[in-house]
């Protein structure tokens, strides 16, 4: 929220773009930290250090890529240590430090707001977009590292061994069920692509109202993050009924969540002038939000085995999603109703979740 009284607005749209990019970067482990929660708790296997030096020199080869295609290495560095991050992350949730795992992009946005401020208050040389979202990424997750190691109940010695045969496993036992998350991803980034390409107006205004909801999705995602890890230690004893308390405490905190927010959105709008970025925040919240209840527990569809088929459906969703998508901004209709088409299809997709759910659960 600092961030934009800070930097010029087309720096501020070119960051948040490419930022959203950068933090899709941890998905081209194509499900290998998802795989290893699954041998963690299913199979009893800790593979973490597989994990850590496959998937750094998977994430590196991406970044050498990535960096090579955009002609800039600051995103390039900043995609690699965003992916190591999450790699990390997967042994602070198996220790249970749900809070501490979810601290790290937090982390980057203090910083984001530190260094952008030192740029651009002359307290030090200018840096473009790139360059500030690069250094906050590094300081972000230099910090919070340092942070997890302190906390840390385990070390973790290499000495243990690590062999690229179990980090193929990882990624085939996590792929299906991350195909779903890249889905999910593609799909919002698809709504900043078309507003980049045919609302270029009211890019800075969707950056801002996206940044803001995640005050409501990150209180979800945190239920969703212990949810993995109960659901995972007591896989066996699972019914639907469980299934639904948990999702009924869920919605019991999205309700409190987001009278709040919508406090908060009160009182921000007479500090904040981009247009139509209340009717953006509220259709994202009530529809985004209602979306991550359901996927606070999409955590069973890897642990019952029906992850594929929710991949399948969402990919269908997505389709769909393109279709739409290019269809209303050609017929150059009002840019929320973009947003608004999003939200409806990823319900549509909740619903259907937890159909299946239902179908596979006693």
């Amino acid at each position: 929220m600092v961030v934009p009284k800070i930097l010029p607005g087309s720096d501020y749209s070119e960051l948040e773009y490419y930022k959203f990019i950068i933090f899709m970067f941890p998905f081209l482990l194509v499900g290998a930290h998802s795989g290893y929660m699954y041998f963690r708790f299913t199979e009893k296997e800790d593979r973490f250090n597989t994990l850590v030096i496959f998937g750094a020199l998977q994430l590196g080869l991406f970044a050498l890529a990535f960096g090579l295609m955009t002609q800039n290495i600051f995103y390039a560095i900043a995609g690699l240590f965003m992916g190591m991050m999450v790699v990390i992350e997967q042994r602070v949730q198996v220790e249970k430090l749900f809070t501490l795992a979810l601290a790290g992009k937090p982390l980057i946005s203090v910083f984001l707001v530190l260094v952008a401020y030192l740029s651009w208050g002359g307290f030090s040389p200018q840096l473009d977009p790139s360059q500030i979202l690069s250094f906050s990424v590094i300081l972000g997750f230099l910090a919070w590292t340092a942070i997890v190691v302190y906390f840390i109940k385990h070390t973790t010695s290499f000495q243990e061994g690590f062999e690229f045969s179990k980090y193929i496993d990882l990624i085939k036992k996590g792929f299906s069920i991350n195909v779903a998350t890249i889905l999910l991803m593609m799909t919002f980034f698809l709504d900043r692509y078309i507003t980049k390409q045919y609302y270029p107006e009211s890019l800075a205004s969707y950056s801002f109202s996206y940044n803001i909801i995640q005050f409501v999705i990150l209180a979800l995602t945190t239920i969703g993050y212990v949810n993995t890890v109960k659901v995972g230690e007591k896989f066996d004893e699972l019914s639907f009924s469980v299934l639904i308390n948990k999702l009924v405490y869920t919605y019991k905190v999205f309700v409190v969540i987001l009278a709040l927010f919508f406090v908060f959105l009160y009182v921000i709008k007479f500090f904040y002038t981009f247009e139509g970025f209340l009717t953006l925040s509220v259709i994202m919240s009530i529809f985004f939000g209602n979306f991550f209840c359901v996927n606070s527990v999409a955590s069973i569809a890897l642990y019952k085995g029906f992850q594929n088929k929710a991949a399948f459906f969402l990919a269908c969703i997505f389709a769909v999603n393109v279709l739409l998508s290019y269809l209303l901004a050609e017929s150059n209709v009002a840019h929320y109703w973009l947003v608004l088409k999003t939200g409806l299809l990823l319900n549509i997709y909740s619903v259907t979740f937890l159909i299946m759910a239902k179908n596979r659960l006693k």
